[in-house]
């Protein structure tokens, strides 16, 4: 029986179709030793032929290379520097998620076979050619639908079949989404899954707290303390936890837990306490202090309070925060004409510092409490400048309608 394989016609009988198996040489083709020469003793016009023949062999090789990279090929989109348009890498073969340039690095090969990375916060967008449902969640995200993505993403966290990089990615972003969609529940559960596997990620996807009702806060420290008092749970994942739920205890106004659970964190390692989040967490138990002495009209202990830990706030919003608690104590206690003017420069303070800052922090209640100072000093000018300015600013706050009120009262 004759050793051959089949190839195409138009390869028939050209010598590509004869090869040698089994240590033995197929019909028609001599031992090129024997017959001597780098060629084989083979005339010029058949070594012209012979070589030509090898490179359209090693075209066709390259051809069925290509395709074999083609067949399985994704997309991904990277964020522009400049901020414009993410930049498209299409045909590559995402492989895995690990550390590279950062703690979470998206690994990634291209059409050449040559492996390259980027760090995965810089990946905009993920097109799965294995993957229809984080493909969807991609693309909704990528439009805003918070909603859309995180459903696609709990399916693929979910998956029995989604590869282990799917499933980091959707973690990851189903905390953002779940986040942005009032889904607390769903974000707590997959930052508690991020801690348990990649703590140093789970650092920068921490569920946003503002949103969340007071039930979902309570089941969040529920869940937290659970997984605190794990035996499995390391130091490091307890380093993260722990201002996480200091964090939720400041929202709930719990500040006598906060301060027990800082110095559990001190307890653990009391270089822990100079750590990002623990000064955070520091920072939001004074502030919550501070606030709830506001509440109980002990103006001295909240304005004592801000003033000892000022050094603490150093996060925009920290700092609208611990300068409003300051103007609203000492409008509280201003009892005349001189102190009502110290109270209203504390208020304009924070306009003037946070007027461009992300969310305008307690920028309309103190254009308000100033306008409401200058009536209450008779500047009624001043005034109506002043509620005029929250009319043009900032229409939709509550302040609005109040400031829309006295418009008209002074009118």
């Amino acid at each position: 029986m004759q050793n051959r394989i089949a190839m195409p016609q138009s390869f028939e009988g050209s010598g590509l179709c004869r090869v040698r198996l089994g240590g033995r040489a197929s019909r028609g083709d001599a031992d090129p030793v024997r017959q001597g020469g780098p060629y084989g003793g083979r005339s010029k016009q058949n070594r012209i032929g012979f070589i030509a023949r090898f490179k359209w062999a090693i075209v066709l090789c390259g051809c069925l290379f290509a395709c074999a990279l083609t067949a399985r090929a994704d997309t991904i989109w990277v964020k522009s520097e400049a901020g414009g348009k993410p930049l498209a890498y299409n045909n590559v073969r995402i492989t895995k998620i690990d550390k590279g340039e950062s703690a979470d690095d998206l690994f990634y090969v291209l059409q050449t076979g040559s492996e390259r990375s980027k760090p995965l916060e810089q990946i905009a967008q993920i097109r799965a050619d294995d993957n229809a449902d984080l493909s969807a969640a991609e693309e909704a995200f990528a439009n805003g639908d918070m909603k859309a993505a995180g459903a696609a993403y709990r399916k693929v966290f979910g998956s029995n079949t989604a590869k282990p990089w799917a499933k980091r990615r959707a973690q990851m972003r189903l905390v953002v989404a779940a986040g942005q969609t009032g889904d607390f529940g769903d974000s707590v559960i997959a930052f508690l899954g991020l801690v348990q596997k990649t703590p140093e990620s789970a650092v920068k996807n921490k569920p946003q707290i503002a949103s969340a009702t007071p039930q979902q806060i309570d089941a969040a420290i529920a869940s937290v303390k659970s997984a605190v008092a794990s035996p499995s749970a390391s130091a490091d994942q307890k380093k993260i936890l722990l201002p996480f739920l200091i964090e939720l205890y400041n929202a709930k106004k719990d500040t006598a837990s906060a301060e027990q659970t800082m110095a559990e964190l001190t307890r653990l390692n009391p270089s822990a306490v100079n750590s990002a989040e623990a000064k955070q967490a520091r920072a939001d138990t004074a502030l919550g202090e501070a606030q709830n002495a506001l509440a109980r009209k002990n103006y001295p202990q909240a304005i004592a309070t801000i003033q000892s830990n000022a050094a603490l706030f150093t996060e925009p919003q920290q700092q609208a925060d611990a300068l409003y608690i300051l103007a609203e104590s000492k409008s509280a206690t201003a009892e005349d004409d001189t102190a009502r003017k110290d109270a209203a420069l504390a208020y304009m303070r924070i306009v003037a510092n946070f007027k461009n800052a992300t969310g305008a922090p307690h920028v309309a209640d103190s254009l308000l409490k100033t306008a409401q100072i200058e009536e209450a000093l008779k500047d009624t000018k001043a005034a109506q400048s002043l509620y005029s300015q929250i009319l043009a600013e900032y229409k939709d706050s509550p302040a609005a309608k109040i400031a829309q009120a006295r418009v008209e009262a002074l009118k």
